[in-house]
């Protein structure tokens, strides 16, 4: 038990649980059932020569004889349901089987000597158990062979033997033979054909099997925790009206739920934050102990075992005092303080319970600030037309605890400025421009808080611009030139030249005057250009 107490001083709070004890035939569910030993084997057709028990592997009605030891719930009467592995429940009863063979061939005329069946059922307290059913015989070769059954469940439970319920069924006695309740101690009860004497012929014909039957229980344990104010009369979940300083009183009653004897009961108790436990206060009570019994003061340091054994239906009380802090820093107005106790053992699983003390700290807490969030969220366009300069925007605005809506704005940058008053999540807005140019357009929602204030906000993500160019006039190719551009009428040919030097060179010919001209004149322009250029 000294494990037990360890880890409950390391398990953070509220959260207590019993070490699990390693008894033997305690084992891990995922086992698996097994036969011993290893042994030669033989079939129906060629049987062993000598007295040996289960080794005939193809028996046309079990199967593998090695594998003899099975079990089913005792509540279904019809044949077959047996299994090598079970998962049981508490108060159910179990029927375990041993088929018994003696192989040895029937003109031999070999019996067995002095045969017996026992059957190992576990005195440990598990979540996993295992039967081991046993036959031997003093001229049998392996004088002793073995095979499993393993329980498990989904809480610790043992096994009781039902006192009377051996029977070994033969064909000389269908009913069955009544047999002794040394199947379950050391060296088993005698088995035979037509009567219990020990001895076992060869052959098919003087196969038996035995059963027995045992009761699953498991051990529960129950918690109540209760509280109240020093001195008085009712214990409740709840103690209201406590003050800094005040002394509570808190009561356990810890109850075996279930059909097993428990005598490992171990209680806990997990204080909260302000309560300090009074020093020599704890005791508990029970039918044997009526004015009350000290408990130790490491109830609440680690838990404290009750001694005695406690039957299915058996009820104790631990009951202790705590002291309230006289000051409460950091906090105000009411306090909960949850206090919480716990059970259990090393063969039932830990439970918990809790009761709570409300303080009064006598500092009145300040208002909390109601929390709210209002701004706007998106401004996108929706609708953009370059050549009649028309704008439809789309404005969202976002609002969460107690603020709403009420309306929406936008400045659309021309000095032109849009209202709508709504409360929706969105609102729309359509604007045509005056004038090419660059606009900044900035939208508002306005709202209304939770104090009724009136709070009209944007964002960057309420802001956009939009730009309109005018458009571009093509101006002639040299304004200095003061000869007008003559559009040619069109002739299906090729258009002539019709610049300064074109026409001189139409008025002078072809001639050496009218090539001098012309060149003079290109080279003029060349000029111009370069130094523009520069």
């Amino acid at each position: 038990m000294g494990k037990f107490l360890n880890y409950l001083r390391y398990l953070p709070k509220q959260v207590i649980i019993p070490a699990a004890a390693v008894i033997a035939l305690a084992v891990p569910a995922v086992a698996m059932a097994s036969w011993s030993p290893d042994r030669p084997t033989f079939t129906q057709d060629e049987p062993a020569s000598y007295v040996t028990f289960n080794s005939i592997t193809d028996n046309k009605n079990y199967g593998d004889e090695r594998t003899f030891h099975d079990v089913k719930d005792a509540a279904i009467s019809t044949s077959g349901g047996f299994k090598d592995q079970l998962k049981v429940q508490d108060g159910q009863e179990l029927l375990l089987r041993a088929y018994v063979h003696n192989n040895a061939a029937a003109n031999l005329e070999l019996d067995a000597e002095n045969t017996r069946v026992r059957f190992l059922i576990p005195t440990a307290t598990s979540e996993n158990l295992r039967t081991i059913s046993y036959i031997s015989a003093d001229n049998a070769t392996p004088k002793t062979v073995s095979d499993t059954v393993d329980l498990y469940a989904d809480q610790p439970f043992a096994l009781d033997y039902v006192e009377g319920s051996a029977i070994q069924y033969t064909n000389a006695v269908p009913a069955g033979i009544a047999l002794s309740d040394t199947i379950v101690a050391d060296g088993g009860a005698l088995i035979g054909y037509d009567k219990a004497d020990g001895n076992v012929p060869g052959c098919f014909k003087y196969a038996s099997i035995v059963t027995i039957k045992v009761k699953v229980t498991m051990a529960e344990v129950d918690i109540e925790k209760t509280v109240r104010k020093a001195g008085a009369d009712k214990w409740v979940d709840e103690a209201t009206d406590i003050k800094p300083g005040d002394i509570l009183e808190y009561r356990l009653k810890v109850t075996n739920s279930g059909s097993s004897k428990i005598s490992d009961l171990t209680v806990g108790d997990n204080l909260p934050p302000y309560v300090t436990y009074i020093k020599d206060s704890a005791n508990y009570y029970t039918t044997n102990y009526p004015q009350g019994r000290t408990v130790g003061n490491n109830l609440t340091t680690g838990g404290s075992i009750l001694s005695g054994t406690y039957a299915p239906g058996a009820v104790a009380y631990v009951v202790f005092k705590a002291q309230v802090a006289e000051e409460i820093p950091e906090r105000c107005g009411t306090v909960t303080l949850v206090n919480v106790g716990v059970a259990g053992s090393e063969s039932a699983a830990t439970v918990q319970d809790k009761a709570t003390a409300k303080v009064d700290t006598g500092k009145e807490c300040r208002p909390t600030p109601k929390v709210h969030v209002a701004q706007c969220d998106v401004l996108n366009f929706t609708k953009f037309n370059d050549q009649t300069k028309e704008v439809t925007a789309s404005v969202k605005g976002f609002v969460s605890g107690e603020a709403e809506i009420t309306g929406y704005k936008i400045a659309w940058g021309d000095g032109t400025v849009d209202t709508n008053r709504t409360d929706a999540e969105r609102a729309s807005f359509s604007h045509t421009y005056k004038k090419h140019g660059d606009y900044k357009v900035v939208a508002h929602v306005n709202f209304l808080v939770e104090d009724k204030t009136k709070v009209s906000k944007t964002a960057k993500t309420c802001v956009n611009e939009v730009s309109f160019e005018a458009p571009v006039v093509e101006k002639p190719e040299d304004p200095q030139d003061p000869t007008p551009v003559v559009k040619p009428q069109p002739t299906g040919k090729a258009l002539p030249e019709t610049g300064a030097a074109s026409i001189l060179f139409g008025a002078f010919g072809t001639g050496g005057l009218g090539v001098a001209l012309r060149n003079w004149l290109g080279s003029r322009r060349s000029l111009k250009n370069a130094l523009l250029s520069r």
